[in-house]
């Protein structure tokens, strides 16, 4: 149940969605009025005092990881996880980083749609975790959260977003196996994880001069032809990234039910990626999985069964694609995570600005005074509905083009 309030003045509960299903329809079809005010608070600057007071006194907002006893949000009445984690995200999109949507339940665009909610599921979420749950999480799926965004009674305000997306049959992170940092054992603990903080470096698991590959980014860069700007970051496009496979393997323990088709996803994929390697060598990683995450383990001869499978067929196994990649980077800069992100948000406001101006620029080469009146500022922020200042910005640049 997420605890929903008139506005974020107001903590007194008024209502509740089920889940966060029903907050995405929401965001998704409002009614005229909440639909039309979040349209005009995007035609304001964010700093204006009548955008701030739109955000805080006339938009309903919401309460995401838990739930509030006696009708009024606040941290001293925070009762039951909802099973949900929230993320923000300011400044950018889902254009814009890569998210792992095996783990991200839902997400839509906020207020200002310059940045985003995201929404995951956990389990074992508490009191006195969540602000750790909150950064381990967003480290593991290479976030860019905002830290100041984090406390027990955090707010959201329901915004509008006809394109948010939401899935239910994502996996649950256990926070609980999370916050230790104890590796499961007989696993390669570097690459088996998706993670975009690998780069491309594709190998791990070595043994008898052979090594597994967890990905296959060195095939698909290879046809790329890539040449790493100053920075050591290769860009390509929000509209253009690659498409890749890589080894999934869960965060959590999987029970019954559940055993056999995610041990023959991953013997698949492991496979795919590796069919020159050492059938023994493939087998020795699927059992370390195996006893490391399935609970019960399968029998030795399930999973003895299930490789010999593909290595008698004579269909052709062609790894599934599920990753996709917006930057790379030079090894031989070996940039931390902070520069990483740093250098990507630059190139991200960059591409953002060249398609404003575009799409500012389409709309004044079209003009028609007849329909718009007069091309003024002024008529242009309300034609394309955008931040009067982001217009005046660009409006003298885009005029001298016409």
């Amino acid at each position: 149940m997420i605890n929903k309030i008139i506005n974020c003045k107001k903590r007194n509960i008024v209502d509740s969605f089920n889940n966060i299903e029903e907050v995405v329809e929401f965001i998704k079809s409002p009614n005229q009025e909440h639909f039309e005010l979040v349209e005009y608070a995007r035609t304001l600057d964010r700093s204006s005092d009548e955008y701030r007071y739109i955000k805080t006194n006339k938009l309903p907002a919401i309460s995401i990881n838990f739930t509030f006893n006696n009708g009024y949000i606040t941290g001293k009445n925070a009762s039951d996880p909802t099973g949900y984690l929230y993320l923000d995200i300011d400044g950018l999109t889902e254009n814009d980083i890569e998210i792992n949507k095996t783990y991200v339940c839902a997400y839509w665009r906020s207020l200002s749609n310059t940045g985003i909610t995201i929404v995951i599921k956990v389990s074992g979420l508490n009191h006195h975790n969540y602000q750790e749950a909150t950064r381990e999480i967003a480290k593991l799926l290479d976030l860019p959260y905002d830290k100041n965004a984090v406390s027990i009674d955090r707010l959201t305000v329901l915004s509008y977003d006809p394109k948010a997306f939401y899935n239910d049959n994502t996996e649950v992170i256990p926070v609980q196996d999370l916050l230790p940092e104890n590796p499961p054992p007989d696993l390669p603990t570097k690459s088996t994880h998706y993670n975009n903080n690998l780069r491309y470096n594709t190998k791990g698991y070595d043994c008898n001069g052979y090594e597994l590959r967890f990905n296959n980014l060195d095939e698909v860069l290879a046809d790329y032809p890539i040449k790493f700007d100053n920075d050591g970051v290769y860009d390509f496009g929000s509209e253009n990234k690659i498409k890749y496979s890589y080894v999934h393997v869960p965060f959590k323990k999987v029970g019954t039910g559940n055993r056999e088709n995610i041990m023959k996803s991953i013997t698949y994929q492991i496979y795919a990626l590796n069919q020159n390697a050492p059938k023994k060598l493939i087998m020795n990683y699927i059992k370390g999985v195996n006893s490391s995450f399935m609970i019960p383990p399968l029998s030795e001869k399930e999973l003895s069964d299930t490789l010999n499978k593909l290595y008698c067929s004579s269909k052709k196994v062609e790894p599934i694609i599920n990753g996709h990649r917006r930057f790379i980077y030079d090894d031989q800069k070996s940039l931390t995570t902070t520069e990483k992100r740093k250098f990507n948000i630059i190139r991200v406001n960059k591409e953002r600005t060249e398609k404003t101006k575009q799409f500012l620029y389409d709309i004044m080469y079209a003009w028609n005074e007849t329909n718009s009146g007069k091309l003024t500022i002024n008529n242009l922020t309300k034609v394309s509905r955008m931040n009067r200042k982001t217009v005046q910005n660009y409006y003298s640049e885009l005029k001298k083009l016409l």
